[in-house]
């Protein structure tokens, strides 16, 4: 037993040593330390008249901030060095540089900034203490969500595996409630650091903002505590028990009709432990809308020789687009048994979604989903 331990050991030791970078923080000096970013939000520039709705929503707003003038003293080379398509003695081709300039860069004319604390490089199991494109982008779509509808304003929310709490700081905006949620304490007492940091972001208060303990391996509703003191505004907590739900909360959490989750999608097993607990959330209280984004990873698999998204297709497997079910009746053994009855999906265009977050890239592999308990695994329920 104790040989069969080391070796599950030395398995899972390989993600402790191991650093990964988020795309975000690609170009910069990695450091131990905690770092911080402050996060621009920008007021999109609406599309030309005339344009069609289609073409409003691909209007892309980076490209549209109002540019000023700063001299550029720190470019490389004095002038041209020689002509194009020019060879040197070597038969080397001699590269046109750009002589010194005055340089355009982007001023953005938005009056709010998100400030984060946060981490360049963790080992795996810390990766919540970086920020990853697909909590930017869920933070574009909840921006641009509460500035067209009403579909995000006045509601309680819970945010699922909030890494930095970046996307919940955004959703407070507008929400009645939301609750901000993790696992490891180093993560919850980040998440905590950060909604202190953006407290004018607030309308409601600190108060309307909760950093909440939630394990997706441990059973849901978690056990209420009566010992959560209300701590000042400056103080960051370091107790864990301050993280514990109490039962307001949880009567907040049964009312919540919007779950969020940004990038939570990367391990087969924590995916499933994801979907576990996300059934059992949506079963609590009122009817819930899961909004997830997530970033297609693509490795070379040996046995299939090769470029696949193994993550992408398991987390694929957990729910069918919405629509497929219709004609399924409740005989069908089907429904009630394979997962993927369990949850409908729709994949929302990530080109409808305004970009006001300007420091990050938008790749074609990152993905926005809205998710909900299908409907015939709810008269599933009914029926037993």
């Amino acid at each position: 037993m104790e040989k069969q331990e080391e070796v599950e050991a030395d398995e899972l030791g390989w993600q402790d040593k191991v650093h990964v970078m988020s795309d975000v923080h690609v170009g910069c000096v990695p450091k131990v330390t905690s770092c911080m970013t402050i996060f621009c939000i920008a007021q999109p520039v609406s599309a030309p008249s005339g344009s069609d709705n289609c073409a409003r929503k691909r209007w892309d707003p980076e490209t549209c901030f109002e540019e000023r003038e700063l001299k550029n003293v720190e470019y490389e080379g004095d002038g041209c060095v020689g002509n194009i398509g020019a060879h040197d003695d070597n038969g080397d081709l001699i590269l046109l540089r750009r002589p010194k300039r005055h340089r355009r860069i982007r001023s953005i004319t938005s009056q709010e900034a998100i400030t984060i604390y946060h981490q360049l490089t963790t080992p795996l199991p810390t990766v919540g203490l970086q920020i990853w494109r697909g909590a930017l982008l869920l933070a574009d779509f909840i921006l641009d969500t509460q500035r067209s509808s009403q579909l995000f304003h006045d509601v309680n929310a819970i945010e699922l595996g909030a890494g930095t709490g970046i996307t919940g700081i955004v959703m407070a905006k507008t929400a009645k409630r939301i609750f901000i949620t993790d696992r490891d304490a180093d993560i919850l007492d980040n998440c905590t650091r950060n909604v202190l940091a953006n407290s004018s972001l607030c309308p409601n208060g600190e108060g309307s903002v909760q950093v909440r303990k939630l394990d997706w391996l441990q059973p849901w509703p978690p056990v209420a505590s009566c010992d959560i003191e209300d701590r000042g505004e400056q103080e960051v907590v370091w107790d864990e028990t301050a993280y514990f739900w109490s039962d307001e909360d949880l009567e907040d959490a049964k009312s919540a009709s919007v779950l969020l989750a940004g990038d939570v999608v990367y391990s087969p097993e924590l995916t499933k432990a994801f979907f576990e607990i996300l059934d059992k959330i949506m079963a609590f209280g009122s009817k819930k809308t899961l909004f997830l984004t997530l970033e297609k990873r693509f490795n070379f698999s040996v046995d299939e020789l090769d470029v696949v998204a193994h993550g992408y297709n398991h987390f694929r497997s957990y729910f069918h687009i919405r629509g497929a079910c219709k004609g399924l009746t409740l005989q069908d053994a089907s429904v009630p048994n394979k997962p993927q009855w369990k949850f409908e999906g729709r994949k929302i265009p990530t080109e409808q979604v305004q970009k006001y977050i300007v420091e990050y890239e938008r790749g074609k592999d990152l993905e926005l989903w809205e998710i909900t308990r299908c409907q015939c695994q709810e008269q599933c329920d009914k029926s037993y």
